[in-house]
């Protein structure tokens, strides 16, 4: 994979152009192994984002969470997935530690733990006392145990052989005589012992390289914040100072057979945990939550990575939520600068802070990540194309053409609208996509739209499936997954025409066999409501839910989802949602009670299978009534972590307390015999479960 960049511009996002062209930087993250109940474990009380007011921004899991709990782990995987990240570099504060105990026990052994690599963090401060009058004792032991039981993990990162290790303030604690001496009998004695000869990243840059960087194998700048936000300003002037810092800092360290390692942080803010420090805001002044970050990553962090070291760069940090650098998913929430505290903003000091989402995974994706090797394939009706697609925007390669692909490939800008809009053409996706911003579906006769097992396809806005005339299929196969981030539109348009594009003697019709997550709602009539109630048309529209799932917060017909307000009755239309074999429709909202109930009574919304069902907890004869226990807000039987992450998408489902209450009750464990209110109604969310903070200070 290659990434070019062309002055200041983040040009990797864009083919066919010359420039200076790099691989791909891999993508290490700080990981603090320290979250949990017991000696040594930390809780979320001293973060900033526990006293946020009038909500708490906390992970996405929940309020409180252990590290060693597989699941976490897992959710922690896919999170370094979705934010391309490859390595962990993992808190580690001596063999007695509860992070090591984490280390050793939960994250090496885990299933799963092959598909990251991981290096130590040797935190000096806490094995080799004041870095005033450093004791080195710890080291060479430290480093025995480190040999004996980790450096021989196979998923262990080596450089040319040697096991990585980040060394946190090289820069004050091996920068004489002394350290050095230390450093050099540590190395003698791993390779006399073990054959090691360790590779040692020092945190050895503040502002400038500090002595000592020969014996170093690379070095990086653990503190981002002190070196130039620690006046609280953030703008682009600041991080343009970084940009020099790093530039000079890249050369030094070359010059002395030494690689470099550009870090990257989000934001700070530890006042929950320390006074004294002004936080720096995740934005600059009038631009949106992440823009700091953003240009950080173009204009500093990217420019000066290094190939000596595989253009590696390391962010600070996953889960430090102490200081507030965590790029870790958490809830989604509206911003605020107010906190808990007796004046309300002493934590926050009148920056805002928002519950963030994915977002700084996505952001750290979008800029690191160029297309897929093997791009997702699009099969036309005449012949075959290809579809690249690059973080924020996609390119169905010339889609009007049969089956030309243009060199180089067309990628449309936000405003644009991915479609295939020739008569007669059909997409079948068969791999990963994410697709952000704009409008994606299909918009013409004859078409058809397949997802096929195995493609998993994530869209941030709408998706519709439309049509000017004729008949349009669309087809989400068994193995196959959609999430939709915004509303599935079915028999509307994307806005030719004010709308106004129904035609008569058309037919749509939508089959789910696989797993369907809509976040917004399912739609069947005009998006715009331009309509006259008066229209005459002849349109067919089944949503048809055979084997699979849909989850939706609400299903709504025509405009305002009244549809005699839109459909005369002498009009020869079908519209209707189907539920056969097996299938399954989970709906969530509120006030949509006496809707649903009309839908069914109308004979829009209905199973025509014994096994289909219909999971709307409402009180009314007419539909078939899921009993849920409290706290189970998916309705699966189980009150488990999967509940609360519905929840943190939708606190509308329930009480948070019912969840907490019963957490880790089994239908097994239940009888069902208890209604719902006849309010809730019920989503289940595809995305995994979303888990996701030091008591230090960095500048030293």
């Amino acid at each position: 994979m290659i990434r070019c960049f062309q002055g200041t511009l983040p040009l990797y996002l864009l083919l066919g152009f010359t420039g200076v062209c790099r691989a791909d930087p891999t993508v290490g993250v700080y990981y603090y192994p320290w979250w949990g109940a017991g000696q040594g474990g930390h809780t979320f009380d001293q973060t900033l984002r526990a006293h946020t007011t009038p909500n708490t921004q906390l992970p996405a899991v929940g309020p409180q969470y252990s590290s060693r709990d597989a699941n976490v782990i897992s959710a922690h995987i896919d999170q370094s997935h979705l934010g391309n990240i490859s390595m962990w570099s993992m808190s580690w504060w001596g063999p007695n530690s509860y992070e090591n105990q984490t280390i050793r026990n939960n994250i090496l052994p885990h299933p799963r733990a092959s598909e990251l690599s991981y290096t130590i963090h040797y935190e000096t401060g806490g094995r080799l006392g004041n870095h005033n009058n450093p004791n080195y004792s710890n080291l060479i032991p430290d480093f025995q145990y480190l040999a004996t039981n980790i450096f021989s993990d196979p998923n262990y990162m080596r450089i040319d052989g040697r096991p990585v290790v980040v060394m946190y303030l090289s820069r004050v604690f091996f920068d004489d005589a002394a350290g050095a001496t230390a450093l050099n009998n540590m190395r003698t004695t791993m390779q006399n012992q073990y054959g090691y000869d360790p590779y040692i990243i020092g945190d050895h840059l503040f502002n400038s390289v500090s002595s000592g960087v020969a014996n170093m194998d690379a070095i990086t700048s653990f503190d981002v914040y002190g070196q130039v936000f620690g006046d609280g300003v953030v703008n682009q002037a600041k991080i343009d100072q970084l940009d020099q810092i790093y530039s000079s800092a890249k050369n030094v360290a070359n010059n002395a057979g030494v690689a470099f390692v550009p870090g990257l942080a989000p934001g700070y803010n530890d006042k929950a945990v320390r006074p004294g420090h002004p936080p720096a805001a995740r934005y600059f002044p009038s631009e949106p939550f992440g823009s700091a970050m953003e240009a950080m990553l173009q204009d500093a962090v990217l420019p000066n990575t290094d190939v000596n070291i595989n253009d590696l760069i390391l962010v600070n940090s996953f889960n430090e939520w102490h200081e507030d650098t965590q790029i870790e998913a958490s809830v989604i929430g509206p911003a605020t600068n107010t906190d808990d505290t007796p004046g309300g903003m002493e934590l926050t000091e009148g920056r805002f802070y928002e519950g963030y989402g994915n977002k700084y995974l996505d952001i750290l994706r979008n800029a690191t990540q160029a297309a897929p090797t093997t791009p997702a394939e699009i099969r036309w009706g005449r012949g075959t194309a290809t579809g690249m697609f690059v973080g924020n925007y996609t390119d169905l390669a010339n889609w009007n053409a049969d089956d030309v692909t243009p060199d180089p490939p067309r990628i449309p800008g936000p405003s644009d609208r991915a479609r295939v809009d020739r008569s007669g053409t059909d997409m079948t996706f068969n791999s990963t996509i994410i697709a952000n911003d704009f409008l994606f579906g299909v918009d013409e006769a004859g078409q058809t739209f397949n997802l096929e097992a195995g493609a998993d396809v994530t869209l941030a806005s709408n998706l519709f499936v439309s049509f000017n005339s004729g008949d349009i299929g669309f087809d989400v196969q068994t193995g196959a997954s959609l999430i939709v981030g915004g509303n599935f539109l079915l028999g509307q348009h994307d806005g030719k025409q004010n709308g106004q594009q129904f035609m008569n003697d058309e037919d749509i019709t939508v089959t789910i066999a696989g797993m369907v997550d809509n976040i917004g709602d399912v739609i069947l009539g005009d998006r715009y409501g331009l309509l006259p109630a008066t229209t005459s048309m002849d349109v067919d529209v089944l949503l048809d839910v055979t084997t699979g799932t849909l989850r939706t917060s609400d299903i709504k017909f025509a405009p305002n989802g009244d549809l005699s307000t839109y459909l005369a009755p002498a009009n020869s239309n079908t519209m209707g949602i189907q539920i056969g074999d097996d299938g399954l429709i989970v709906i969530v909202g509120s006030d949509s009670t006496a809707k649903i109930n009309n839908l069914i009574a109308d004979g829009l919304l209905y199973t025509n299978s014994a096994t289909g069902t219909i999971q709307v907890s409402y009180d009314g004869t007419d539909t078939l009534v899921q009993v849920v226990l409290a706290g189970d807000f998916d309705g699966d039987g189980d009150v488990d972590g999967a509940d609360f992450q519905m929840w943190q998408r939708n606190p509308g489902v329930g009480n948070l307390s019912d969840w907490q209450n019963n957490y880790g009750v089994t239908g097994a464990q239940t009888a069902l015999n208890s209604v719902p209110e006849p309010t809730t109604l019920v989503l289940m969310l595809a995305s995994a479960l979303i888990l996701s903070g030091s008591d230090r200070r960095q500048n030293m």
